[in-house]
């Protein structure tokens, strides 16, 4: 087995209230292990933490307690070799095709036109080089910011539900072209998405969250054999995501606890390991 680049250990998140000293718990004993060139989805309840979790590891918010690594070293930030995606469109209105995927190719790389040749074929955009996204449909605009991230090399990609805007036929043809473009570059990718479906599609697992104050409830692994079938026919079977539905739905409803003093520490809580039926 690969070696686990995305480390979570004993993982909790807290908001301020709205009265002093009032606190919103919102992730606790969070442990959660991502290996090199997985492609990792997390479902969960409506506001259960998904994205705040995706944001912690990403380095846009810091947790309140814990141990977030990648690849072996603490996150205290951003970093350029890892690309977060997001639901809304993040390219440049007032950038081409072009300019929009080369953004993140160092202008003196003797190779920066390649790359973006490269990148504007595998998601299907050649002959829109030239195009501003306002000119390009919804599916398109996603298209572009997939191949600006994948063109800017990075080692880990963070994507926050980013077909969940989309029509529904949209969203097949994105989640088709993503396991394709996967296959071809192995990059690790950690998928947050409401849509069980589409995560037992896509997904080598899939991490079930439980409601807030979330932690992990169930870790649910797709079989490889019949994951790659469903790859080839497009919409995962409804049996084979009758597990992670129910784990969601099933999802107990946490009380807050106690805050822990500094000397104490809570135990660890993995969630249970079982492979999906399909």
């Amino acid at each position: 087995m690969s070696k686990p680049v995305v480390v979570l250990q004993d993982l909790w998140m807290s908001f301020p209230g709205k009265r002093d000293g009032e606190a919103i718990h919102v992730l606790e004993r969070v442990n959660l292990e991502v290996q090199e060139g997985e492609f990792v989805c997390i479902v969960g309840p409506s506001g259960c933490g998904k994205s705040t979790l995706l944001n912690i590891v990403a380095g846009f918010l810091p947790h309140t307690r814990g141990h977030v690594t990648v690849e072996g070293q603490p996150v205290h930030g951003p970093d350029p070799r890892r690309i977060f995606v997001f639901q809304e469109n993040g390219i440049f209105p007032w950038l081409t095709v072009h300019d929009n995927i080369c953004f993140g190719i160092r202008r003196d790389n003797p190779r920066r036109e390649e790359i973006f040749r490269h990148y504007v074929e595998m998601v299907g955009l050649k002959g829109f080089e030239n195009a501003y996204p306002r000119e390009l449909s919804g599916g398109m605009r996603q298209r572009v910011e997939i191949a600006r991230a994948l063109a800017s090399s990075p080692e880990i990609i963070y994507m926050d539900e980013p077909f969940g805007a989309l029509d529904f036929l949209t969203r097949l043809k994105m989640r088709s072209d993503l396991i394709r473009i996967w296959q071809e570059e192995r990059k690790t990718i950690l998928f947050v998405t409401h849509d069980i479906e589409e995560a037992v599609q896509l997904a080598d697992r899939v991490i079930v969250m439980s409601r807030r104050p979330a932690t992990v409830q169930e870790v649910i692994r797709v079989h490889g054999r019949e994951r790659q079938h469903r790859r080839g026919g497009g919409e995962a079977r409804a049996g084979s995501v009758r597990n992670p539905r129910e784990s969601v739905r099933a999802a107990p409803r946490r009380p807050t606890p106690p805050r822990a003093g500094p000397e104490e520490s809570p135990s660890s809580e993995h969630g249970s390991a079982r492979a999906c039926p399909v």
